[in-house]
């Protein structure tokens, strides 16, 4: 029985520690709100239909219209993921 108490003691532990991690070291989030770089798929989404649609008529255009918003859509989730605000981007926003 023994083995079940310290089994839960260490779910216990760990849950805790995913807290304080979450929380920052056990301070508040310092931001409030919605982080909004992940609603930008949602800005994407309505790119490929207008492609689609815009370029009916010109096969070649449209492909490489999709490929260039694919790679274009890509490149912006990489910078998204890679932390804009950190320090690899500071020398680009002054």
């Amino acid at each position: 029985m023994a083995g079940v108490e310290n089994a839960s003691d260490k779910w216990a532990r760990i849950t805790r520690e995913m807290e304080r991690d979450l929380l920052g070291g056990g301070k508040a989030a310092s931001r409030t709100g919605p982080n909004w770089k992940f609603f930008t798929p949602l800005l994407w989404a309505p790119v490929f239909p207008v492609i689609r649609l815009s370029l009916r008529n010109r096969p070649t255009a449209r492909v490489r219209a999709f490929v260039a918003a694919i790679a274009l859509a890509n490149m912006h989730g990489i910078w998204l993921v890679n932390d804009p605000e950190g320090e690899l981007f500071k020398g680009l926003s002054s």
